[in-house]
């Protein structure tokens, strides 16, 4: 995130600081000093608790969770009902993005597609529900993409949803892409993006592509998903 100029203010709330410093650590080549950056503010606590407090609202919210596990600790982040109220810490223009579990063919169903259709009917499900975000934040798009995990061996999926942009994520082109990360100065930074393997990330092959738009179920507080249990 603190490769682009653009970013002023970077909060990052974590709830394990003895996992977070160890890995600033040992592991200094991925966090590449932005630990040390006046731009970045670490906070150790629960997320959704630090932005309930917070009087702060956002361009951009990350959500880099751990899986919804039914001993876990952040399944209720993946409700329908937390969706709703990050977009209210949201400024107009903003964008939140989440991980959203495997997202290959064998294991989309997992927690992927039950993420965007969550995502689909708290910002898309009605004509009332769009006009409402739309008057509140700019028009919603809701897009579903994934990218090669190595630690994991797995296609990940990312569910996102911007609000005032003019066209779908989706459908950014190439030229512009890469014509934005060239006037920001960081295109020679970046090994894995440029405007090419966006296309890649959001053109999903269409066995997915029909899943996700299939997908009924909706998470909820009251039905949370869980990518395993702890039966199995």
């Amino acid at each position: 995130v603190l490769r682009h100029p653009s970013v002023n203010h970077l909060d990052m709330v974590d709830l394990d600081e003895k996992v977070v410093k160890w890995c600033a650590k040992l592991l200094p080549e991925y966090s590449a000093g932005a630990f040390d950056s006046p731009r970045m503010h670490t906070y150790y606590e629960d997320a959704k608790a630090f932005l309930e407090k917070s009087p702060h609202t956002y361009d951009v919210i990350i959500m880099d969770l751990c899986d919804p596990t039914d001993t876990g600790a952040c399944y209720f982040l993946y409700a329908l009902e937390f969706y709703t109220f990050l977009a209210t810490k949201l400024n107009p223009g903003g964008a939140i993005v989440t991980q959203s579990g495997p997202a290959s063919r064998l294991g989309c169903r997992d927690v992927f597609t039950r993420v965007h259709a969550t995502m689909k009917r708290a910002f898309l499900g009605d004509e009332e529900t769009r006009d409402r975000w739309t008057e509140m934040l700019g028009r919603p798009h809701v897009a579903g993409y994934r990218s090669f995990v190595r630690s994991f061996c797995d296609e990940w999926g990312y569910n996102m949803v911007t609000f005032g942009a003019v066209e779908d994520p989706v459908e950014f082109r190439v030229e512009e892409i890469d014509a934005e990360l060239e006037a920001r100065g960081i295109e020679g930074q970046l090994e894995y993006y440029d405007g090419l393997t966006h296309r890649g990330m959001f053109h999903m092959e269409k066995d997915v592509r029909k899943l996700m738009e299939e997908e009924k179920e909706i998470i909820t507080e009251d039905n949370p998903a869980f990518i395993y249990n702890e039966a199995s």
